[in-house]
C-alpha cells in the first residue's frame, strides 16, 4: 500500500493536525467510555507528515494500516489496497492492535470504544452499530477464537450496563475453521440451549476491517453484510462478499 500527500503546500499550512491527532469521543449512555482515536499507531505522524519524502508509507515504522488516509480534515492522503494485498500488523503491540481495531470499528459500526486503553473495563472493547445495537469486542492476534467467544459470554454475564447486551465481535488474523480448537461446536451448542438463543457473535479480521474501513464512504451495513458468522457461511464466503462490496463501490 502506497500512502501518499496530494498537495504538501495544503499540509504546510495545516493548523489543524488531525492526520496525527489524539482525541477522544464519549458514550454518556455507558459509562462515559471513550474511544481512542491515535490516528498513527505506530507513531509515524507525530506532528503531521514528513514532507521531505515522497510518500508516508516509505516510513520504516509504517505498518500500511491506513487509519491516517480517512483521517485528514482536508482529504489530503491518498492510499487504496493493492489486490492481494495485506497489511502486516504482527509489528503491532496488544495496546496498538486494539487501539487499530477500535478505529476500524468506530467508523464502520458508527461508535466503538477501545476500553482496554486505560483497563477500565474487562472487554477488549465496546460498539454500538448505527442501528442502535450494542455489542462487546474481543480482539485476539493469536487467533484463539474459543476463548474469544468464552470471554464475550463472561462479558454478557458480568455486563456493568443495565442494558442487556447479547451480541458480540470477535476480531482475529485469521477467520476460525472446523479443527481441533472448535469455536463452530460450541457456537451451535450455544444456539441449540433455550436459554442462549439469543446470543450473536460476530466474527472479522484485521485486514477484512482495513478494506472496508478504506474502500467505503456509506457504512450503512447490518451486521450480518459486513460481519462472518461461522453458523451461516464459509471464511472463503465471507472474504469474497466483502471484496465484492468493495469492488462494487469502487466501480461506481
Amino acid at each position: 500500500m502506497i500512502i501518499t500527500i496530494k498537495d504538501k503546500s495544503l499540509c504546510e499550512n495545516c493548523m489543524n493536525k488531525t492526520c496525527s491527532f489524539v482525541d477522544a469521543v464519549v458514550k454518556h449512555d455507558f459509562f462515559d467510555i471513550r474511544t481512542e482515536t491515535t490516528v498513527c499507531p505506530a507513531g509515524v505522524l507525530l506532528d503531521g507528515p514528513d514532507l521531505d519524502t515522497d510518500s508516508i508509507s516509505e516510513n520504516d515504522s509504517c505498518v500500511h494500516c491506513g487509519i491516517c488516509v480517512k483521517s485528514c480534515s482536508r482529504q489530503n492522503i491518498n492510499g487504496s489496497i493493492m489486490e492481494g494485498e495485506e497489511c502486516d500488523y504482527s509489528k503491532m503491540t496488544e495496546p496498538q492492535l486494539n487501539a487499530i481495531a477500535g478505529t476500524y470499528l468506530n467508523r464502520i459500526l458508527g461508535f466503538a470504544a477501545n476500553t482496554n486503553r486505560n483497563k477500565a473495563m474487562t472487554f477488549n472493547g465496546y460498539a454500538v452499530h448505527r442501528s442502535g445495537l450494542r455489542m462487546f469486542v474481543e480482539v485476539d492476534w493469536n487467533n484463539d477464537s474459543l476463548e474469544c467467544t468464552r470471554r464475550l459470554l463472561g462479558d454478557f454475564l458480568t455486563n456493568p450496563s443495565t442494558v442487556d447486551i447479547k451480541t458480540g465481535i470477535v476480531i482475529l488474523q485469521d477467520l476460525p475453521k472446523r479443527g481441533t480448537h472448535d469455536v463452530l461446536d460450541m457456537l451451535e451448542k450455544l444456539k441449540a440451549f433455550p436459554t442462549t438463543t439469543d446470543v450473536h457473535i460476530y466474527f472479522s479480521t484485521f485486514n477484512m476491517l482495513r478494506l472496508l474501513y478504506l474502500s467505503l464512504d456509506n457504512y450503512d451495513y447490518s451486521m450480518d453484510e459486513i460481519f462472518h458468522n461461522p453458523l451461516t457461511g464459509s471464511p472463503d464466503g465471507y472474504i469474497s462478499h466483502i471484496k465484492r462490496i468493495c469492488r462494487a463501490k469502487k466501480n461506481t
